[in-house]
């Protein structure tokens, strides 16, 4: 295997580890084959020996000169070679440990060669468990590292430092190593430097997350996150965001810790390991727990326990199961459900012999039946932990499992032995580092004391939880004094600060008093020019305002219809105009512009026939006028329109006659004459639209002429009066005509 590796190798024209060594041998064995090609010379002719022997020796003189290519060659081409073969050790260490030990023995290795027969040497131990071998070929391979470059060096500073905090569990070491990694890494110009110190910054969250260092963790797995974010490399970015949920969910940051978990699903794919992506899955579960989110919790927790069975992961499924049980019972109306997957999860653990698990199990399936009150079934699985826990290994669950007996003996009236076990475990020195525990048990103490009548044990108990509380309060007044006294010490500071300051601004030279004369009038004039301007913006502001008051008290349509109706009966004006202006451009300018527009039509109109009746409705103006009202409109009004350029605005004009109309006007005529100026304004406007060619402005001017049988058609009961018009217009009551125009 070894040997098809250095093959594979020379191709790639990389450096080999022992490639003098192996060429000395393919040597020798060029040799053996000549002497055994003699010896059988008598078989073959003279000719067949001769060619045999050009290509032997062709073959010889080839492989040797690879080999010496490939040793001499540059070393950052290691990275495929020494990645692939770390790769190879993973599957079979034991195998790799035989193959490269040998080699160290040669006297004819580089000292590039030397280092990674080393480095992968100890990589090798350290798979195999072999610390104190793993930890001594790390400290050759980064001794001889210095020599062949800062990107290597770190690399095996990266693999001592797990070596330490794996093996040894000496996290202090190995942040030390970590350090020294970070600082030669800073000095490589090597192509994977960046994802070195992504595999640095991983490695230092997980060591101080492993001393509860929290917020330095915090600095290192942002550096992390940010460096896998600006590479290509998405798997980085999805371990990043899973030790980013870790830490965050240590420091009860739950919507920080979701955030990353789910920014990690999105970018699981179907190349992501299942072990992984279970992982995500279970951390959101338990955070949806933390939240009261209970059915999301059941359904990632659910999602997990699925993956863990597909993959045979029995041990992962039990702490799946049980993070799904505690979901359940969190939520409060599912006692049986919660039940059912603790009892499948002790099953499990059973049939793993994990104590750890049954234990636990056995008293939370206790507490759950205590809960329900079922007396017997809490005595079993109670009774069944307490046979398995010990304060030695299992201080904490010990503990509880206690507490939980004395409350079920204390439902049974057996007071001796609730009080025994609770004062047997409150005296137990391993659980003094359970606060929560000892207040609980302290709680129920008192409450036997009492019942008991048992006054003096009751008072010194309470006198002593008075004692904690009083001396936790002294600690807590401790550091608030600490504090504040640091806070004088920098507030002295401060104003030592301010009068050195004062110091050397009486020290300064004081300005000449030209210079004051000058400030002041710049100051004067400085004012001024403010004064001026505020005025300005204001009476700007008043006129703006006095504007929009005015268009504020336009004519409603019921009162311009009143109007209407009787300016058409006492004078020649026939003719009801309609300008409208329409947008296919939603942008807030051209909105402005065609608001601004209207009201210049307006002012127009009332400037030119201050006595005719002028009305505004959304994006139009309406007006009374006569037949000559098509020169007004083309030469003076139009002009006036402006509009953004490239928009797409349609500006109509409709002139609507009313001689046939009958007199005096209704009501009910309102209503149809409003719905006429709509109907034919959408219509104009659509087919505006379907002739827009170029994307501009188009300008249109229709005419509407109504025969006095269409009122008719219009008022029919049986249609709506949209439908009636188009009805109308198909039988010729309602004509119009419609023209595109140049203003």
């Amino acid at each position: 295997m070894l040997l098809s590796i250095f093959a594979r190798a020379a191709r790639r024209n990389l450096p080999l580890l022992g490639g003098q060594a192996q060429s000395s041998n393919i040597r020798q064995n060029h040799c053996n084959r000549v002497i055994q090609n003699k010896r059988f010379a008598s078989s073959y002719s003279v000719k067949q020996l001769a060619v045999k022997h050009i290509i032997l020796k062709r073959m010889t003189l080839l492989a040797s000169l690879t080999f010496a290519f490939a040793v001499n060659a540059e070393i950052a081409d290691i990275k495929p070679f020494t990645d692939s073969y770390q790769s190879l050790v993973a599957k079979d260490s034991g195998t790799a440990i035989e193959q490269l030990s040998p080699m160290l023995e040669q006297n004819n290795l580089s000292k590039q060669s030397r280092y990674f027969i080393q480095h992968n040497l100890a990589y090798s131990y350290r798979l195999n468990n072999k610390k104190e071998l793993a930890i001594k070929y790390f400290d050759l391979a980064i001794k001889l590292s210095e020599d062949i470059g800062p990107y290597y060096q770190a690399r095996s500073l990266l693999e001592r430092a797990k070596t330490y905090g794996i093996l040894f569990r000496d996290t202090d070491r190995a942040i030390v190593d970590l350090a020294l990694a970070f600082d030669a890494v800073k000095l490589s110009q090597h192509q994977d430097a960046s994802r070195l110190t992504f595999d640095l910054s991983t490695a230092m969250t997980q060591a101080y997350n492993q001393k509860a260092e929290l917020d330095k963790a915090q600095i290192y797995i942002e550096q992390a996150i940010k460096i896998a974010e600006q590479s290509s490399h998405t798997d980085d970015l999805l371990y990043a965001n899973i030790i980013a949920g870790r830490v965050s969910f240590q420091q009860n940051k739950l919507a920080k810790a979701h955030r990353h978990y789910q920014n990690a699903l999105k970018l699981v794919n179907s190349k992501t390991p299942k072990p992984r992506v279970a992982s995500i899955e279970l951390r959101l579960s338990i955070i949806f727990s933390e939240q009261g989110l209970f059915d999301k919790s059941i359904e990632y927790a659910n999602n997990a326990a699925s993956l863990y069975l597909d993959m045979g992961q029995k041990r992962l499924q039990v702490k799946a199961m049980r993070v799904l049980g505690d979901a359940y019972l969190a939520k409060g109306n599912s006692l049986d459900q919660a039940l059912i997957h603790f009892l499948n999860a002790l099953a499990l653990a059973q049939e793993l012999d994990d104590k750890t698990n049954i234990s636990q199990l056995e008293h939370v399936i206790g507490k759950a039946y205590l809960a329900e009150n079922n007396i017997e079934q809490a005595q079993n699985y109670l009774g069944a932990a307490d046979r398995i826990l010990n304060p030695e290994e299992f201080p904490y669950f010990w503990a509880l499992n206690n507490t939980a007996l004395a409350e079920l003996a204390n439902r049974q009236q057996k007071y001796p032995l609730a009080q025994n076990l609770l004062e047997q475990t409150l005296n137990n020195e391993k659980v003094t580092e359970y606060p929560a525990v000892i207040e609980r048990i302290e709680e129920l103490l008192s409450q036997l004391y009492l019942s008991n009548q048992n006054y003096q044990r009751a008072y010194q108990l309470a006198s002593k939880r008075l004692a904690r509380k009083q001396q936790a309060l002294e600690e807590l007044e401790q550091v608030s004094i600490t504090n504040t006294e640091q806070q004088l010490t920098n507030a002295q500071l401060n104003v030592s600060l301010a009068e050195a300051d004062s110091q050397l601004t009486q020290s300064k030279t004081t300005l000449s008093r030209y210079q004051q004369y000058f400030y002041i009038l710049l100051g004067i004039s400085l004012i001024l020019t403010l004064v001026s301007l505020i005025t300005f913006r204001q009476k700007r502001s008043l006129q703006q305002r006095v504007n929009n008051e005015q268009f504020a008290q336009l004519l409603s349509w019921q009162q311009f219809w009143q109007q209407l109706s009787l300016s058409v009966s006492t004078s020649d004006k026939k003719y009801l105009n309609v300008l409208s202006i329409s947008s296919t451009d939603t942008a807030a300018n051209s909105y402005a512009a065609i608001t601004q527009a209207q009201r210049s039509i307006y002012q127009a109109i009332k400037q030119v026939q201050p006595n005719t009746l002028v009305m505004m409705q959304n994006n139009s103006v309406l007006w009374l006028g006569d037949s000559d009202e098509r020169a007004l409109v083309e030469q003076h009004l139009l002009p006036l329109i402006k509009l953004p350029e490239n928009s797409q605005q349609i500006i109509n004009v409709l002139s609507i006659t009313l001689d046939n109309l009958p007199k005096p006007m209704s009501e009910q005529m309102s209503q149809f004459i409003e719905s006429v100026v709509s109907h034919c304004t959408f219509d104009l406007s659509q087919q505006a639209q379907l002739d827009n060619d170029n994307n501009t402005n188009q300008y249109w001017r229709g005419d509407i002429n109504i025969e006095k049988n269409a009122l008719n058609v219009v008022f029919n009961k049986q249609n709506d009066i949209y439908a009636s018009i188009d009805k109308a217009r198909e039988l010729g009551m309602l004509k119009t005509k419609y023209q595109r125009i140049t203003p």
